[in-house]
C-alpha cells in the first residue's frame, strides 16, 4: 500500500491531471485498440454519443470507486465543503466520460506509475473553462522495474496497475463527472526530483492542450442511484460536503456521499457558488 502526501492543489498533479482541448468539437470513435501499450495515445475506448448513466452503464453496477482507488492512501488536507473547494481551485466543470485512452508513465527509480487519459465532454463549464471537452489524466497504479526497465512479476514489485479496460469498466463511458482542479506543473518541474522521468508526456492529449491537476477530492462520479462515487479518495472524505448542503428550507436531503441525489446536489451547489 502506498501513502501519498499532498501538500497543495498543485501537488496533486502527480495523481491526476486535466488537459483543456483546443477544439470546441468533441471527437472520438467507438473503438478499443491496444496498440502502443502504456504511454501510448493509440489505445482508446470511446463513444461519440454518451449514454445516460441509467442505461447500459448500470447493468454491471455502474461506477466502482473501490476499483478505481485501488490500495492508494492519501495524506492531504481536505476541503471541508464544496464551497471551499470551488473557491480554492481554478477549474470546475461537470460533464460525461466520452473516452478512455492510454496516457503517460512516470518512472521514479525502480518504479513506474502508469496513467490513462479520460476525455470528458463538458455539460456545464462552471469555473475557469469554456472548452466542450477536457482530458483527465488518471493514475492506473504502479509496478516495480528491474535494472533493464522491465516490469517485475510477483513479489514486492508485483504490478498493481489497472488495465485500460478494467478502468473503463469501473467508470464507464457516459458516466457523469464533477471535476475540480487547477493547472498541472510543467514536465520540467515534475522531473526536478532525482531519478524521476516522464515518458510520453503528451500521450492521449491533443496538440496545444493545457494540463491541469485534480485535487484528491476533485474527481466525483454519479452512481446509478444518484449517489456520489469518488475516484481518488474514499467517499467518506466527501460526506461533510453533502451534509453541509442537506437542509434546505427545512427539508432534509442527502446526508452523505452515498445518499441518492448527493451528486446532483454537489453539482448544483458548485454552479450556484460561481454565479454569486
Amino acid at each position: 500500500m502506498r501513502i501519498r502526501t499532498i501538500a497543495s492543489v498543485a501537488a496533486a498533479a502527480l495523481i491526476l491531471s486535466v488537459a483543456v482541448g483546443c477544439s470546441d468539437e468533441p471527437s472520438g470513435t467507438a473503438s478499443l485498440s491496444s496498440q502502443g501499450g502504456p504511454g501510448s495515445a493509440t489505445s482508446a475506448l470511446s463513444s461519440d454519443t454518451p449514454a445516460d448513466i441509467k442505461g447500459d452503464e448500470c447493468e454491471d453496477g455502474g461506477p466502482q470507486g473501490d476499483v478505481l482507488r485501488g490500495s492508494e492512501n492519501y495524506d492531504y488536507e481536505g476541503f471541508r465543503s464544496v464551497g471551499e473547494a470551488v473557491t480554492a481551485v481554478d477549474v470546475v466543470a461537470s460533464g460525461r466520460i466520452a473516452q478512455w485512452s492510454a496516457g503517460r508513465s512516470i518512472i521514479d527509480a525502480g518504479d513506474a506509475t502508469r496513467f490513462a487519459v479520460i476525455a470528458i465532454d463538458v455539460d456545464e463549464p462552471i469555473k475557469g473553462i469554456e472548452s466542450r471537452r477536457i482530458y483527465v489524466k488518471f493514475d492506473l497504479g504502479s509496478e516495480g522495474l528491474d535494472e533493464e526497465g522491465t516490469p517485475i512479476p510477483g513479489g514486492d514489485g508485483s504490478s498493481t496497475v489497472l488495465s485500460l479496460e478494467e478502468a473503463s469498466q469501473a467508470a464507464p463511458v457516459g458516466t457523469e463527472v464533477l471535476f475540480l482542479g487547477e493547472e498541472n506543473p510543467p514536465v520540467e518541474e515534475e522531473e526536478s526530483a532525482p531519478n524521476v522521468h516522464v515518458v510520453n508526456p503528451r500521450a492521449g492529449l491533443p496538440d496545444g492542450a493545457v494540463l491541469l491537476a485534480a485535487y484528491p477530492q476533485g474527481l466525483l462520479l454519479k452512481g446509478c442511484d444518484g449517489e456520489t462515487v469518488s475516484a481518488i479518495v474514499d467517499e467518506g472524505d466527501i460526506d461533510a460536503w453533502v451534509a453541509s448542503l442537506s437542509s434546505v428550507d427545512g427539508q432534509t436531503g442527502p446526508v452523505s456521499a452515498k445518499s441518492g441525489g448527493s451528486f446532483a446536489l454537489l453539482v448544483k451547489a458548485a454552479a450556484a457558488l460561481t454565479e454569486r
